[in-house]
């Protein structure tokens, strides 16, 4: 029952579950899974949205008004960091914890990760961390004003390895572009991926962007304060390499 009783108090919170808002669906880097949520999920969710969440706007993309991000936040003038899928949230969760100097703001579209995290923040009561279950490119690109966010994580995302699918990969040249736009200067974009070939294509297409320069000579040599979550820790233990990338607006 606690989708149910979600969805009925919250009903924006359903609206990516289902197929359009506005009869258009176009390809998406994401396909969302049905689990059920426990118990305390639920009661996170109730308890802790209202305080440590953004809703979603069921108007139209064009017809979204912009969002004052600082505003949600109980420190105004911090530098807003976003990060687009957390899963879980536990390293987004960790590092709001750890950086007091920073807001960081995230996305997630699969609902028991956003509830996970949404619980972790409302149980440690993290002033500086807000969550958003909505698709990053349709937000960022009606809701968030240019030149405005000081950097992007994008840490393990699904890296959809079957040839047929790449179009379905979140790094591309135009959501690059996107993300390029919405940076204040010297704002970082900042990639994690334990899939080799993934990497290497994303190093390729961030390269591409004139706006961006690399802050290393390829690869960064370490993780660029990225904290591991249990997901990470496990794949290092099991033999692979994590690449990391560290892109600035010029």
């Amino acid at each position: 029952m606690g989708k149910v009783e979600i969805y009925n108090k919250y009903p924006e919170l359903e609206w990516v579950s289902l197929k359009s808002m506005d009869g258009k669906r176009g390809v998406k880097s994401f396909v969302l899974r049905t689990n059920p949520l426990s118990e305390r999920l639920t009661n996170g969710v109730l308890k802790f949205y209202e305080r440590y969440a953004l809703p979603y706007s069921s108007k139209k993309v064009e017809d979204k008004e912009k969002v004052d991000l600082s505003s949600l936040f109980l420190n105004k003038c911090l530098p807003i960091v976003i990060e687009i899928g957390f899963g879980n949230g536990e390293s987004f969760v960790k590092m709001a914890e750890r950086d007091k100097g920073i807001n960081y703001f995230g996305l997630e579209v699969y609902l028991n990760g956003f509830a996970e995290c949404l619980t972790s923040i409302g149980e440690m009561e993290l002033p500086n961390a807000i969550v958003s279950r909505q698709d990053a490119t349709d937000f960022l690109s009606s809701c968030v004003d240019d030149g405005t966010i000081s950097g992007f994580n994008i840490f393990f995302p699904d890296p959809w390895p079957k040839k047929k699918h790449h179009k379905r990969r979140i790094i591309s040249a135009e959501f690059v572009d996107l993300l390029s736009s919405k940076l204040k200067k010297g704002g970082f974009i900042h990639f994690a991926s334990d899939v080799e070939e993934y990497a290497v294509v994303a190093l390729d297409v961030l390269s591409n962007n004139k706006k961006l320069m690399n802050k290393y000579n390829g690869f960064a040599p370490d993780n660029c304060g990225r904290i591991n979550s249990p997901f990470c820790e496990k794949g290092i233990s099991e033999g692979r390499i994590i690449r990391d990338i560290m892109f600035l607006l010029k």
